[in-house]
C-alpha cells in the first residue's frame, strides 16, 4: 500500500447560510469509560468546577442540583440517583454577541465496582467546529483506566511497539470502540522521531474524538503479517480505522481510509490537522448514541424539568427592604394581592387560625357589647372571606399547574419515544450510508479487476475473450421482493439448502422491504450457502460456514462476514433459545424440531429487521436447513 492508496477526502464551507446538517457534525463529542473508585464523581466535578473556575469566572457547588444565570451565562447542574448508579449533567450555555456555546457535561459512576463512562459535547448553534474542551484530557488524567471500549486514551498518541502488537489488532477489531483509531505506520529507511512529532501536531485538534498511535517500524511490518495487505499500514502513510474492522475479510478493507505519504507532502501541517479533525468530528456526530447514554438523557431531561417547575411552585424570597409595613390610609387604586403560593399545609394552619380568631372576638364582643360587634366583627368576618377567596383561587391555580405539569411529563415520555425512532433511523441512515460506500468501492475494484484481466487475454492474443459479452444464464437471477424469494425457495432444494419454515412469515418482509433490498441479501446469503456446500462436496474447502466466508475459497461465492453471526450470547440462548427452534426432517432430530442460532442479519427496520436463521447439518446430511426468514426475534437487550 503506498502513495497511490485512497485518500482522505474532505470539504468545508466558510461561507453561505448556515447548514443544520453542517452544525450537528461540527460538534465536539468524546464518549469514554473509566474504572470505578470511590472518588470517580468527585474527581471529575473538581476538575470541571476548576475549569469553570479558570476559563469562565464561575464558582459554584456542582454536588447538588440547581440552576444559576451568570449575565449571558447560564449553567444547570442535575443528579439523579438510581439503583445501579449516580448520575449527573452539568450543562453550560454561553450567549455571545454571534453564536451561543453550549458545553455538556454527563457523567454515570457505578453504584459498586465495575466502568462508569463520561461523556463530553461542545458545539455552536452557527455550526463553528469545535475544538476539544480543555478540560477533557484533565478529566482524562484524573479518571482511572480510562477506555474507548478496550483501547486505552491517552493525551499524546503513544508509540507502539512489538509487545503491543496484538493488543493493536484487538483495538482495531473491537466492536466496542466508538471513535475512529488511526494508525500511523513508520520505515526503517529514516528516523522516525520527527514523523511522531509531525503526527502528534496533526492529531492535536482529536482529543477524545479519536486516539491515534504510531508504530515503530519492525511492528509496521509485522501488524501487515497478522492482518494481511487489505487492512496494512504502509509506512509513512495513516490509516483510519472505523469500529469493529474484520481484518479477516479483504472486502473490509476499502471501508478503512488511508492518508498517503503523496497528500501529506503537498500539504500544509495545518490543513492536515483539520482535514482529520473534520473526520474525526463527523464520525463522533454520526455514531450511534449508546444506550447507557440515551438512557442517562432521559433521566436527568426529567430531573432538569422538575427543577424549573419548582422554581415556579416555590416563592422567590422577598428582600426585606421592599416589604410595606404600613399601607397607606386611603389609597387611590386598590392594591394589587399576589396569588399565595404557601404549600397545603400552611393553608390549613391559616384557615384554623383564622376561625380561632373569630371565636375570640366573638367572646369579646359579648362583653362590649353590640356596638363594636356591628363593626369589628365584620370586619375579621371580611378578612376571612378574602383568605377564603384566595386559597381558593390559589387551590384553583395549582390544580392548573398540577395538570400541566402532568402534560408536560406525557410530552416528555413522547419525545422519549421519538427519539428513539430518530437514533433507530439514524442507525438505519449510517449503516446504509456505509454499505452503499463499500458497495461502490467494491464496483470500482471490479471494474480495475476487469480490465486488467481483459489486457491479460489481449496480451495471450485471446482476443475473443478480451471482448466478449458475459452470457446471460451466467447472470444471478435476483428475486425483486420477499414474496418472489417465498416462491423460489424450492429451487435450492437441488443444491442442499432446504427451506423447512413458514413461508407466509417470509411474504410478511415485505412491508418492510418495499425497495427489494433486503430480499436481494436473503437471497445472497442463500446462494453462498449453496457455494460453500459445493466447495465441501468438491473437497475445495472443509470447516464451518464462517470460516467460509472469512476465507472464500477462489471461484466461489463469497458474503461479507459482517452479514452472519454463528452463534447468539448465552443470555439470549438462555431465556430465549426456544425461539430459535425450528422444523427439521426427523432425520436430522427425532424431534422435528432444532436449535438455530446461526444466522444472517438481512437489515437493519426497527423492531422488524429480517433475519435467516440456519442449521449446518453438513456433517450429517451434507445439507443446510433454512428454518426461519423473518423479523428479529427476541434478544436479552430488546427494549
Amino acid at each position: 500500500m503506498g502513495d497511490d492508496t485512497t485518500a482522505l477526502a474532505d470539504t468545508i464551507d466558510d461561507e453561505g447560510p448556515v447548514d443544520t446538517t453542517i452544525i450537528g457534525r461540527n460538534a465536539y463529542r468524546s464518549y469514554f469509560s473509566f474504572v470505578r473508585r470511590p472518588d470517580s464523581l468527585q474527581q471529575v466535578l473538581c476538575q470541571f468546577g476548576a475549569w469553570l473556575r479558570e476559563r469562565k469566572a464561575i464558582d459554584i457547588d456542582l454536588h447538588v442540583s440547581r440552576r444559576d444565570t451568570f449575565g449571558a451565562t447560564t449553567l444547570t447542574v442535575a443528579h439523579n440517583d438510581k439503583a445501579d448508579g449516580h448520575q449527573v449533567r452539568c450543562v453550560l450555555v454561553e450567549d455571545r454577541t454571534r453564536e451561543s456555546w453550549r458545553t455538556e457535561l454527563t457523567v454515570f459512576v457505578p453504584a459498586r465496582a465495575g466502568r462508569g463512562w463520561v461523556n463530553l459535547v461542545a458545539s455552536s448553534d452557527q455550526g463553528t467546529p469545535a475544538k476539544p474542551p480543555n478540560v477533557f484530557a484533565q478529566i482524562v488524567d484524573v479518571l482511572h483506566e480510562p477506555r474507548d471500549g478496550a483501547l486505552p486514551l491517552r493525551s499524546q498518541p503513544p508509540v507502539i511497539g512489538m509487545s503491543q502488537v496484538d493488543d493493536l489488532v484487538a483495538w482495531i477489531g473491537d466492536p466496542e470502540r466508538h471513535a475512529l483509531l488511526l494508525v500511523a505506520g513508520t520505515g526503517d529507511q529514516l528516523d522516525f522521531g520527527p514523523w511522531v512529532e509531525k503526527v502528534r501536531y496533526w492529531a492535536g485538534d482529536m482529543k477524545g474524538m479519536a486516539q491515534t498511535v504510531v508504530l515503530d517500524p519492525p511492528t509496521t511490518i509485522r501488524l501487515a503479517e497478522l492482518v494481511g495487505p487489505s487492512h496494512a499500514v504502509s509506512p509513512w502513510t495513516i490509516r483510519t480505522f472505523r469500529p469493529a474492522a474484520q481484518i479477516t475479510d479483504p472486502q473490509d478493507g476499502p471501508r478503512h481510509r488511508v492518508l498517503s505519504t503523496g497528500r501529506m507532502a503537498t500539504s500544509e501541517d495545518r490543513e492536515i490537522r483539520q482535514l482529520l479533525a473534520r473526520v474525526a468530528r463527523r464520525h463522533a456526530n454520526d455514531r450511534a448514541t449508546p444506550v447507557s447514554l440515551a438512557r442517562t438523557t432521559r433521566d436527568l431531561d426529567r430531573v432538569t424539568t422538575a427543577l424549573l417547575l419548582d422554581r415556579i411552585f416555590e416563592p422567590e424570597p422577598v428582600p426585606a427592604e421592599t416589604v410595606q409595613l404600613a399601607e397607606p390610609a386611603t389609597p387611590a387604586v386598590a392594591p394589587y394581592v399576589p396569588e399565595p403560593t404557601v404549600a397545603d399545609d400552611d393553608v390549613v394552619e391559616l384557615q384554623a387560625l383564622v376561625a380561632d380568631q373569630a371565636r375570640r372576638l366573638a367572646d369579646v364582643a359579648a362583653v362590649l357589647g353590640p356596638n363594636w360587634t356591628a363593626s369589628s366583627v365584620r370586619g375579621w368576618q371580611g378578612l376571612d372571606n378574602e383568605h377564603r377567596n384566595l386559597t381558593q383561587r390559589y387551590s384553583r391555580d395549582r390544580e392548573i399547574l398540577l395538570r400541566s405539569r402532568t402534560q408536560l411529563e406525557q410530552s416528555l415520555t413522547e419525545v422519549d419515544d421519538l427519539r428513539a425512532d430518530v437514533e433507530n433511523l439514524r442507525g438505519q441512515l449510517r449503516t446504509e450510508e456505509e454499505e452503499r460506500t463499500l458497495a461502490e468501492l467494491l464496483r470500482v475494484q471490479a471494474e480495475d479487476e476487469t480490465r486488467w484481466l481483459r489486457d491479460q487475454f489481449r496480451a495471450q492474443q485471446e482476443y475473443g475473450l478480451a471482448t466478449a459479452t458475459m452470457p446471460k444464464d451466467r447472470e444471478t437471477d435476483i428475486p425483486s421482493s420477499f414474496d418472489e424469494l417465498a416462491v423460489r425457495l424450492p429451487e435450492l432444494g437441488g443444491s442442499g439448502v432446504v427451506f423447512t419454515g413458514d413461508v407466509d412469515i417470509v411474504r410478511r418482509l415485505a412491508d418492510v422491504d418495499a425497495s427489494g433490498k433486503y430480499a436481494l441479501i436473503a437471497w445472497e446469503s442463500l446462494l453462498a450457502l449453496t457455494s460453500y456446500l459445493e466447495a465441501r462436496h468438491a473437497g475445495d474447502f472443509a470447516g464451518s460456514f464462517q470460516q467460509y466466508i472469512e476465507a472464500t475459497p477462489q471461484g466461489y461465492r463469497g458474503l461479507p462476514p459482517g452479514k452472519h453471526a454463528g452463534g447468539e450470547s448465552m443470555s439470549t440462548m438462555d431465556r430465549y433459545g426456544h425461539l430459535r427452534d425450528f422444523p427439521v426432517p426427523v432425520d436430522v432430530d427425532p424431534s422435528g424440531s432444532a436449535s438455530m442460532a446461526a444466522h444472517f442479519k438481512l437489515g437493519k427496520a426497527g423492531m422488524r429487521s429480517p433475519r435467516m436463521h440456519y442449521l449446518d447439518d453438513y456433517p450429517s446430511t451434507g445439507q443446510v436447513y433454512v428454518g426461519y426468514i423473518g423479523p428479529h426475534l427476541r434478544v436479552v437487550t430488546t427494549n
